[in-house]
């Protein structure tokens, strides 16, 4: 796979590099809440308090 990427053009590689930036805070943020989702079902406190200062920042 990183060979097709290093043989698309430079625009085509902007393009991609541009779609990866504007999914990487929505994929870190539903991670973020599903963390928060299992740490509070797990009933451990300060892991559900970390993960819903992330997951406050994020959004």
């Amino acid at each position: 796979m990183l060979n097709e990427f290093k043989n698309l053009n430079s625009s085509k590689k902007v393009i991609v590099g541009l779609i990866a930036l504007l999914i990487l805070p929505i994929t870190l943020l539903l991670l973020s809440g599903e963390f928060l989702v299992k740490s509070i079902k797990d009933r451990k406190i300060p892991k559900a308090i970390i993960a819903g200062v992330l997951t406050v920042a994020l959004s």
